[in-house]
């Protein structure tokens, strides 16, 4: 497996629980090379996307950007998070 995807419903989810993302991060258990965002309307059209590198820095920190950027879709957003493996030579 390559890559791991959780969704949250509404950005009001994230604000409940701002561990969830950086959770699901953790328990992932690889070195992660990138997480890419898809926000959607709750009819499923995607509005909006972003990705992140992971790198050097904290998956923290990382996690902290991306539930504020979820947050900042509305409260309707539908997010679906995908992150990526780092492949190893």
């Amino acid at each position: 497996m390559t890559h791991a995807v959780m969704t949250v419903i509404g950005s009001c989810a994230v604000e409940s629980s701002r561990s969830n993302v950086l959770r699901f991060l953790q328990r992932t258990g690889w070195p992660l090379e990138t997480v890419l965002i898809r926000l959607s309307e709750p009819d499923g059209v995607v509005f909006d996307s972003c990705r992140w590198t992971i790198g050097d820095r904290a998956l923290a920190e990382v996690a902290s950007e991306i539930e504020q950027w979820i947050a900042d879709g509305g409260a309707s957003a539908e997010a679906t998070i995908v992150a990526h493996r780092h492949e190893l030579s």
